[in-house]
């Protein structure tokens, strides 16, 4: 099964997260339903600026489709 690039917030799942991860290990996640609305739907998720409260580095970026099984992830 085929997925299509995911290149805007509009374009993410409802029960989508962007989970935004540090160098140094430390980890949050938002649902992108909730970040479309405050960016708009045409924003690129993976250009989503994050600070890190710990250590001040680059962040990485991760799109996770939450599945209704508990505790199972896709990663795209």
């Amino acid at each position: 099964m085929a997925h299509d690039p995911i290149d805007t917030l509009g374009n993410a799942r409802h029960n989508m997260l962007v989970k935004a991860e540090c160098s140094c290990g430390n980890v949050r996640y938002c649902r992108s339903a909730d970040l479309t609305m405050v960016y708009g739907g045409g924003f690129d998720p993976l250009k989503l600026e994050f600070d890190c409260s710990r250590c001040k580095p680059e962040i990485k970026v991760t799109l996770l489709e939450v599945h209704p099984e508990p505790q199972l992830f896709i990663t795209f």
